[in-house]
């Protein structure tokens, strides 16, 4: 397809005379009807294959550097570890069918032998004699959606912890609320001998939670980070609670503050997780890229905390890396996860630099290069290495590997408490009449009741409009913009598309199909796909992407596209292509906004590193498509010409514009200029003339188009604006937007209705100082 249209597109030009665009899209279409027996069809799929994001925590990459043992105890092997201390794997994992509750963030085990599991949609219990899992969500008392944490005590209690919560398990789960005020930002979670649990939260938190209420204790000034200040803490058999920093070495709390950093011979004040011995030595996972700069003290290593002295473990000890996060089970051995291994050392053990595992018992390190891992975990009583992961969790025995897996359709549906979120106008601002282009219209803002989840980015249905509640990521639906409903979902979306009665959301491990039933979105037949990023689904089918890969709807699951935008034609962009913040530079192929129009689809691409939600796609060529599965580059050149950043796509009709702007001359500078696009067959694109610095976001409906952005109003100021027009051509304003509606550095979201428009903006709290928090604007065309 792509080399149909290119030739045709080459034969236009050597004519001279323009041969039409609507010619070219159909020869176009028409070749590529025959190379195909029949288009993709969106309706009528399977399965729902629920997920959720959860942020990892990795340790770096390991460099090799000859190091020393700071007090040795123990006898080095060789500074290539011998492969005869290799113990080597026989198992290997094939494809699995994971789910939501599969993206696992921390594992702990139980003294009734069960293994319990946080994860990005709530905890999961695993049976280890008969393999089986319970999920439990926040309809069985847990605090939040995501959970960061897990530990259980001496007497099998669990604790769970998330963004601002705090959950206790023995029979039942209860959420601890009274005396305790934990912070959003989570850090970690550990139980002490005396059962107590310790909550590392905020920049410098330590909580304290027993039955009496809870203590709070302050990290000391100097050791604060930004949040959370630690992401791993232990505490010992005489009730220390140690924490690692990745930027201010080791910390230890027994009611006063003690701090180890490279003054005490640590090698690095760059450390890893912790945790600790049933003989009470304290071990820290290392890092193997930072060391004392005068050379002094080598970089790197595993550290062990005893009797007052640090011993420092690397290769030359016998690790297979200088970094890893470090486990230690009930025998008193120590496990270190590698991520990665030195080139040195996986080359002369004949292995994968995809990570490994080294084992202490004491004495020497058993080495197992061929396992991979990348977190800490826990030990089972038959000596088995549980490793959190993205993909379940990994079991290790020393010879075998296993997997746990939840897999599809197990997490439970979100609680209904609070299901619907009722919005109350801010009275004391009034509504806001503006005569615009498109109509005159009476803007009111409204209030998100306090405590409750604030609104950010929005997109059009035929039902109403989507938006993304922050902090919970939760999915709500509304047909006039003061009364929201949760779509059911289980994971955090990156995206999402809708057409007629269907919508699809992406992120996760897959993507989530949902039909309308006339009062909201229903679960709908389930999708077959890998995690896909964003799409578009239109008259001609759905399309997804994810970085610059393609998938097409097939009539039963999203498959990879068979001719899809070619990365090679892309040139690299230029270093001072970029919005304010980013930089457009890089070389890793992007797909961009894409859109589905009633000849097919359009996708921006370019070779950058941009973010499709927020970073600009730079100086993009256009990449049209009849039916999703062959993609043909409209031109040579992008059409947006140089400098040009495109952030948003909408179309209406046969008509598509796109916002952005130019940037500056140098990297990093800011743009020069805000920028607007309108095109009617993607082909042919004509620039709109538009007084502003730059835009954010544009929307389209039966009365016109509406865009936000900026608008430098002296010589610093940049203030949140919006402009209308009724044909995309030409605009009208800037106008200020109303209050609520983003602020001089919020971005802000719109879209548009047949009777009104939505906005959202990141600076909902932009207020008078006597009105509460607004959540969004809602316009209403008074004609």
């Amino acid at each position: 397809m792509a080399e149909e249209l290119n030739a045709a597109l080459m034969q236009r030009a050597e004519r001279g005379t323009p041969r039409g665009a609507a010619s070219v899209l159909e020869e176009a279409r028409r070749r590529a009807d025959s190379d195909q027996a029949s288009r993709p069809i969106w309706r009528g799929g399977p399965a729902i294959a629920v997920a959720a994001a959860l942020l990892v925590l990795v340790v770096g990459a390991g460099i090799l550097i000859a190091l020393r043992l700071l007090v040795p105890d123990a006898t080095p092997t060789a500074t290539v570890p011998d492969s005869s201390t290799t113990i080597a794997t026989t198992t290997t994992l094939g494809p699995i069918d994971a789910g939501a509750a599969d993206r696992v963030v921390e594992v702990a085990t139980a003294p009734d032998g069960s293994l319990w599991a946080a994860t990005q949609v709530g905890v999961v219990r695993w049976d280890l004699e008969t393999g089986s899992p319970t999920v439990f969500s926040e309809a069985d008392g847990l605090g939040g959606r995501e959970v960061g944490g897990i530990a259980v005590s001496d007497d099998g209690a669990v604790w769970a912890a998330g963004r601002s919560w705090l959950a206790r398990h023995d029979g039942k789960w209860n959420t601890v609320k009274d005396d305790v005020d934990l912070p959003e930002t989570f850090g970690d979670l550990a139980v002490g001998p005396d059962g107590a649990v310790w909550v590392a939260a905020g920049s410098d938190e330590l909580i304290r939670v027993d039955s009496d209420g809870a203590t709070t204790h302050r990290v000391p000034e100097a050791w604060r980070l930004a949040e959370p200040w630690t992401f791993s803490i232990a505490v010992d058999a005489a009730g220390t609670v140690w924490a690692s920093t990745n930027q201010n070495g080791v910390l230890a709390f027994d009611g006063e503050w003690r701090h180890f950093g490279t003054e005490n011979d640590l090698p690095s004040d760059v450390v890893g997780n912790v945790a600790v011995a049933p003989d009470g030595s304290v071990w820290i996972g290392g890092d193997g890229l930072y060391g004392d700069p005068d050379g002094d003290v080598p970089a790197g290593g595993v550290l062990r905390y005893r009797d007052g002295v640090w011993t420092v473990f690397t290769t030359t000890d016998g690790l297979l890396a200088n970094h890893g996060q470090v486990t230690v089970d009930p025998t008193g051995a120590v496990w270190v996860v590698h991520d990665d291994l030195p080139e040195e050392i996986a080359a002369a053990l004949d292995v994968e630099q995809i990570g490994g595992i080294s084992r202490f018992d004491g004495i020497a390190w058993q080495l197992h290069p061929d396992v991979g891992g990348r977190r800490a975990g826990t030990v089972s009583a038959d000596g088995t290495l549980w490793l959190p992961s993205d993909e379940g969790i990994v079991g290790y025995d020393g010879t075998r590997i296993t997997r746990l897996v939840v897999g599809p359709d197990r997490v439970p549906p979100l609680a209904p408490i609070g299901n619907v979120l009722r919005l109350d106008p801010a009275e004391e601002l009034g509504p806001v009449r503006v005569s615009t282009a498109i109509g005159e219209i009476d803007f009111t803002t409204w209030v998100v009741p306090e405590g409750g989840d604030l609104p950010w980015w929005l997109g059009e249905t035929d039902h109403g409009v989507l938006g993304v509640f922050y902090p919970e990521m939760d999915l709500r639906w509304s047909s006039d913009g003061t009364t929201w409903t949760r779509v059911p979902l289980s994971m955090e979306p990156s995206g999402w598309a809708a057409y007629d009665d269907e919508l699809i959301v992406f992120g996760g491990y897959g993507p989530v199909r949902r039909t309308w039933d006339g009062a909201g979105w229903a679960e709908g037949d389930p999708v077959t796909a890998p995690r896909l990023d964003r799409g578009a689904i239109g008259p001609k089918g759905a399309v997804a992407t994810r970085g610059g890969l393609v998938y097409v709807w097939d009539g039963a699951r999203f498959i990879e596209a068979s001719r899809p935008p070619d990365p090679s034609l892309h040139p690299e962009a230029s270093a001072s292509c970029g919005s304010p913040g980013w930089s457009g530079e890089g070389i890793m192929a992007n797909l961009g906004p894409m859109v589905a129009t009633n000849d097919g689809f359009l996708v921006l691409a370019a070779r950058n590193e941009a973010d499709w939600y927020k970073d600009p796609v730079c100086q993009p060529l256009v990449w049209f498509s009849p039916d999703g599965d062959s993609w043909t580059v409209a031109s040579e050149q992008s059409p947006f010409g140089e400098r040009a950043f495109v952030l948003d796509m909408a179309v209406v009709g046969s008509r598509i514009v796109a916002v952005g702007g130019l940037s500056g001359e140098e990297q990093l500078d800011p743009p020069d200029e805000a920028a607007l696009w309108v095109s009617d067959d993607g082909l042919e694109w004509q620039r709109a003339d538009l007084d502003a610095d730059v835009l954010w976001q544009v929307a389209g409906g039966t009365r016109g188009w509406v865009a936000i952005g900026h608008h430098r109003r002296g010589t610093v100021a940049l203030d949140g604006d919006m402009w209308f027009s009724a044909d995309g051509l030409v605009w009208d304003g800037p106008y200020e937007r109303p209050p609520g509606w983003g602020g001089s550095a919020g971005m802000g979201g719109v879209a548009m209705l047949d009777d009104r428009i939505i906005g959202v903006g990141e600076q909902w709290y932009v207020m008078p100082s006597d009105s509460a928090p607004a959540g969004v604007v809602v316009g209403v065309f008074v004609d």
